[in-house]
């Protein structure tokens, strides 16, 4: 990547709290997560995009139809989050150890899992989303890309 980058933050403007938990995945994010692209891009010459923690996840969704040349993820673990879950449980490894809280990857686990995943929030992520997350993996969730992609695991 260049020096020179953007950090955006996206703050909409959904009145409804609980709608939004639960119309929250990794699909919709992906659509926004695109049109956004397409519509900086379309003002600014962007040369890449870089994402961390779980958002590297719902990157790949729309990350692989933007014309970038670049694309470097540095994701909390590897595999999926029920996989990584599954560990932490294991006592393999910590749930997320980038973030300072503690987390009990059971709870976690249990309400991803759920057949009614609950509304609320982890780390400033739904349970909707997270629940969308548990099966992804990016290393073989990709489609077509041509241009260099650098995944960093974050331990």
């Amino acid at each position: 990547m260049s020096k020179d980058y953007y950090v955006i933050e996206i703050q909409e403007s959904v009145d409804d709290f609980l709608t939004k938990l639960n119309a929250d995945n990794s699909l919709t994010r992906g659509i926004t997560g695109l049109a956004l692209y397409n519509h900086i891009d379309s003002q600014i010459n962007l040369t890449g995009i870089a994402a961390s923690g779980l958002e590297c996840i719902h990157v790949c969704s729309w990350g692989m139809n933007t014309r970038t040349p670049q694309i470097k993820l540095y994701p909390l673990f590897e595999g999926s989050l029920n996989d990584h879950l599954r560990l932490a449980l294991g006592g393999v490894s910590t749930v997320f150890p980038a973030y300072s809280k503690e987390l009990d990857a059971l709870e976690i686990y249990n309400n991803i899992n759920n057949v009614y995943p609950p509304s609320g929030m982890l780390l400033g992520y739904s349970y909707r989303y997270l629940e969308s997350l548990k099966t992804l993996d990016i290393q073989t969730q990709m489609s077509s890309y041509e241009g260099i992609l650098d995944i960093q695991v974050l331990h």
